[in-house]
């Protein structure tokens, strides 16, 4: 049994699937949010990326074998609400890169659904882009 102040600990397939960019803070949350990630999941559905934005941490994305899931986070940072998940009718995902700061945005817009997170990373979000269009294909 974990104590109380014991780092939460990634799973093995959400370090697998954690881009390797994201900061301890940012893993911790994801070890937090497991069990609400996991809870989503379908049967037989795996994690393949995830993502967590960079700014504030309020939204964490996961890419699964056949879904995108878009997860708002609570304060202390754990996953909370399920805020947009699958493929249903068409989805758009785009890259805003700003050249002053190197910082890039993503932009997700699906059923009525709009986010826009941001990424120190430009080629984190290029990943997420071309792994969720992967997945919606292979659906």
């Amino acid at each position: 049994m974990p104590s109380f102040f014991s780092k939460p600990v990634l799973d093995t397939e959400f370090e697998a699937a954690a881009h390797h960019t994201m900061s301890r803070q940012q893993r911790a949350c994801v070890a937090k949010s497991q069990d609400v990630i996991r809870s989503a999941l379908l049967p037989g559905e795996q994690p393949r990326f995830v993502l967590v934005e960079d700014s504030t941490g309020s939204w964490v994305v996961v890419v699964t074998d056949w879904r995108l899931l878009v997860f708002s986070t609570s304060f202390s940072g754990v996953c909370r609400v399920l805020a947009f998940a699958g493929y249903r009718g068409q989805f758009a995902l785009e890259v805003e890169t700003n050249w002053s700061t190197r910082g890039a945005a993503v932009v997700i817009i699906a059923d009525g659904f709009r986010v826009r997170f941001k990424v120190s990373h430009p080629a984190a979000g290029r990943e997420l882009v071309q792994i969720a269009e992967l997945s919606a294909e292979a659906r």
